[in-house]
């Protein structure tokens, strides 16, 4: 099967990489989830079913949980030696947005003091009514360098804020 996004922003994802620093800022709290799982994900066969999108309402960020779910490793990472996701990517407009993905972990605080701009983008803001995001969460090849080869989603979403 050829995996294919199915939301225009979402190829965007990959046509960047991790380059972004900021400062420490203040923990915020955030209680909105949204839970990783297959019914979910925007990487899809081509000519398949639109999935359905997350909702969340306007806030400081939310959770990513991903307990319980098993990303599928594509057989030219996995025989790279690639055994699970590094990088958790979020596209909100032309923003670009980026934070580590830990092994043995799988509940991530998306918010302000969490996600680092990786084009200058400055802080990542609260969520805002009306607007649409990607989030994708999947291998983080630095020596690649920019572009399509730098970033492969292994689950993706769309977002949208109420």
């Amino acid at each position: 099967m050829n995996a294919t996004l199915m939301r225009p922003v979402v190829p965007v994802l990959l046509a960047f990489c991790f380059t972004g620093c900021r400062g420490a800022a203040q923990p915020v709290t955030v209680d909105q989830v949204i839970r990783v799982d297959a019914a979910h994900s925007h990487l899809v066969a081509e000519g398949s079913a639109l999935p359905p999108i997350y909702r969340l309402r306007p806030a400081p960020g939310f959770m990513l949980d991903a307990s319980g779910f098993t990303f599928a490793i594509p057989e030219q990472l996995a025989s790279a030696g690639v055994t699970g996701p590094n990088s958790i990517q979020i596209i909100r407009d032309k923003r670009h947005f980026a934070s580590a993905w830990k092994s043995g972990t799988s509940s991530y605080r998306i918010a302000a003091d969490s996600m680092q701009s990786t084009r200058g983008n400055g802080d990542f803001p609260d969520l805002i009514p009306g607007e649409s995001f990607v989030v994708a969460v999947g291998y983080l090849d630095s020596s690649a360098g920019t572009g399509w080869k730098g970033f492969s989603p292994f689950w993706a979403c769309v977002v949208d804020v109420e």
